[in-house]
C-alpha cells in the first residue's frame, strides 16, 4: 500500500474514532487537551487531502492551525465552544464561501434575547439602528444618531468580525450584511447575557462628528429588518401560479423576479410558465431580471436563458473548474448537473474545440501542485440552441439586478451573462461561490467544505471575489425604511431617461 493510501486510511480511522467519542460525550461541556489536539489534527489532515482551498491558501491555514493549537494548549480547561471556535478560525482561512461548521448534538434551549431595535447594513462599514413601524416600514431608532458604532466599548465592525468568523473573506458588502443579520439574533452572537441585562452602546451622527453613549436592556421580542425586495408573496390565486413573479412597467419594460434557481427536474411547471412568459414579452423594449437575495440552486436557468441572451450560433466558455479527488460516477453526475464537461466532450465540434483551446491557453491558473490529485479542467459552454422553435434571440436590453446576497448558482448566472452585448448588471457586488460541497462528521462536529475550484470566465475565482455590477446602485434611506425599492426605481428611471445603454463588449 502506498503512502497516500495509508494516510487516507489513517484519516478515516481517526474520523471514525472521534465520531464515536462525540456520541458518548454529547452532553459534555469540556474536551480534554488530548481530544482537542487529536480533533484538530484529524480536521487538518482531512482539509489537506480534500479541500482545494487548503492548497491555494496553505500558508495562512497552517499558520491559523498553529495559533489555535497554541491558544488551546495554554488553557487549563477547554470548553466545547472554545474548541468549536478554534475550528471555525481554521475554516475561516480557507476562503471557501460554502464552508460551514455545526455541532452534531442538538443545541440545548437557551434564553432568546434581542436588542430593542433592528439593524440594517449601510454603505461601506456603517450599521443603522431602526424602529419597526406598521406594515414592515422602519424609522431611525435615534433620529440624530443613526449609526450604531460600538457595542460594550468595541467597534461595531470589529465586533461583527469577532462573532462572524466564517465570513472573513466574503466580499466586503456581503460580510457587513451577514454580520448585521446575525446581530438581529443577538443571543446567538454574544452569549452570557439574559433578558433584562444592560448593554452599553455608542451611536454616531450622520456627519460622524458627534456621538452619544446609552445603555439599553435586552428584550425577549425580536425586531428584525426585512428588506423590501427580499420576500415575494403570491397575494392572490391566479390562473398562472407564477404570475406574481412578473410585472409590466411603462414603455414596454418587463420585470421578472427569480427568487431561486429553479431545477427543471423538480420545477417543470415553472419552466413551462417561463417559456410562455418569454414568448409573451417578445415585443417588449427591455427586460429586468431581479436575482437579489437569490441563494442559488440549479444551473438550469442559465442554460434556459442562453437561448435568449446569446446570439444565434454563438457560444463561449462561461465557467471552468477543477475537482480535487477522484472523479467517480457520482462526482461526474454532479459536474454534469452543473453543465461542466471535460475538454474531450467538445471534440466533435471543431469550432468549439478551437474556442476551448484558445480559452485554455489564457487561463489564470492558481498554483496547484500536480501531485494533489486534481482533475483536468471541466468547462461550462453556453450557446444559443436556435434549432428549438420555442426560443428566440432577445435583442433588447436586459438588466440583471444583483446584490450581496446573490449567491452560488445565482452568482454563476450573473457572471455567465456579464459582458454580453445586450446585458447590464446593476446593483452591488454579488457574494459568489461555486464549490461542490460535501459534509463530514469529525470530533462531534459536522463539517462542510468545497471540493472544487470554480473560476469565472475572466479567470477570477468565484469565492471571495464576487461579480461586480456594470452600474452600481446602493440602497437609499427610504429603501432601508421599506418605503421604496430604491435600486429598482433608480434603474427604471435611468432606463426611462435612456441614461443606461448596454456596454459595447465582445462575447468571447
Amino acid at each position: 500500500m502506498n503512502k497516500g493510501k495509508l494516510l487516507g486510511s489513517a484519516v478515516v480511522l481517526v474520523i471514525i474514532f472521534f465520531v464515536v467519542i462525540s456520541k458518548d460525550q454529547t452532553e459534555e461541556k469540556y474536551v480534554t487537551h488530548v481530544e482537542a489536539f487529536a480533533g484538530i489534527d484529524a480536521i487538518s489532515k482531512l482539509l489537506s487531502e480534500r479541500s482545494p482551498y487548503f492548497d491555494i491558501n496553505r500558508d495562512q491555514v497552517i499558520s491559523k492551525i498553529d495559533m489555535v493549537t497554541e491558544e488551546l494548549g495554554a488553557k487549563e480547561t477547554i470548553e466545547v465552544d472554545e474548541f468549536l471556535n478554534g475550528v471555525k478560525q481554521i475554516f475561516s482561512e480557507l476562503g471557501d464561501r460554502h464552508a460551514s461548521i455545526k455541532k452534531l448534538e442538538s443545541e440545548l434551549k437557551t434564553e432568546k434575547y434581542y436588542l430593542p431595535f433592528a439593524l440594517a447594513p449601510w454603505q461601506r462599514d456603517k450599521v443603522i439602528a431602526l424602529r419597526q413601524n406598521p406594515n414592515l416600514e422602519y424609522s431611525l431608532y435615534l433620529e440624530k444618531f443613526p449609526f450604531l458604532s460600538k457595542i460594550q466599548g468595541e467597534n461595531i465592525i470589529e465586533f461583527i468580525s469577532r462573532h462572524d468568523i466564517l465570513n472573513k473573506y466574503a466580499p466586503s458588502q456581503t460580510r457587513l450584511s451577514l454580520g448585521v443579520e446575525k446581530m438581529n439574533e443577538f443571543y446567538q452572537v454574544d452569549d452570557g447575557f439574559k433578558i433584562g441585562d444592560s448593554v452599553s452602546l455608542k451611536f454616531m451622527s450622520a456627519n460622524e462628528e458627534s456621538d452619544t453613549l446609552i445603555s439599553v436592556k435586552l428584550v425577549n421580542s425580536k425586531t428584525k429588518w426585512r428588506e423590501i425586495n427580499k420576500y415575494v408573496f403570491q397575494s392572490k390565486k391566479t390562473k398562472e401560479p407564477y404570475d406574481y413573479l412578473r410585472h409590466t412597467y411603462g414603455d414596454g419594460i418587463e420585470y421578472l423576479r427569480l427568487n431561486q434557481m429553479f431545477d427543471k427536474s423538480k420545477d417543470n411547471l415553472f419552466f413551462q410558465w417561463l417559456t410562455e412568459y418569454m414568448n409573451s414579452i417578445r415585443n417588449s423594449n427591455a427586460l429586468i431580471i431581479d436575482i437579489r437575495h437569490n441563494s442559488g440552486g440549479s444551473r438550469d436557468l442559465i442554460d434556459f436563458f442562453s437561448n435568449y441572451f446569446i446570439k444565434p450560433n454563438d457560444f463561449f466558455v462561461a465557467n471552468y473548474a477543477k475537482y480535487k479527488g477522484k472523479v467517480t460516477n457520482t462526482i461526474k453526475e454532479s459536474l454534469i448537473k452543473r453543465s461542466l464537461y471535460p475538454f474531450d466532450h467538445f471534440i466533435d465540434d471543431n469550432t468549439q474545440r478551437l474556442v476551448l483551446e484558445k480559452f485554455s491557453s489564457g487561463l489564470k491558473n492558481i498554483k496547484i501542485s500536480k501531485d494533489k490529485g486534481y482533475s483536468d479542467y471541466y468547462y461550462m459552454m453556453l450557446k444559443n440552441n436556435n434549432h428549438f422553435v420555442d426560443y428566440y434571440y432577445f435583442d433588447k436590453p436586459v438588466y440583471l439586478i444583483i446584490n450581496e446576497h446573490t449567491f452560488s448558482a445565482a452568482s454563476v448566472f450573473a457572471s455567465s451573462f456579464k459582458g454580453l452585448s445586450n446585458i447590464v448588471l446593476v446593483g452591488v457586488c454579488s457574494d459568489s461561490s461555486s464549490g461542490l460541497a460535501k459534509s463530514y462528521e469529525v470530533s462531534g462536529l459536522r463539517l462542510r467544505f468545497s471540493h472544487m475550484l470554480s473560476f469565472q470566465k475572466d479567470g477570477n475565482l468565484f469565492d471571495g471575489k464576487g461579480t461586480e455590477p456594470d452600474i452600481e446602485i446602493n440602497r437609499s434611506l427610504n429603501h432601508i425604511f421599506g418605503i421604496e425599492d430604491h435600486q429598482l426605481n433608480m434603474l427604471l428611471t435611468k432606463i426611462d431617461k435612456q441614461k443606461i445603454v448596454p456596454p459595447p463588449k465582445a462575447q468571447n
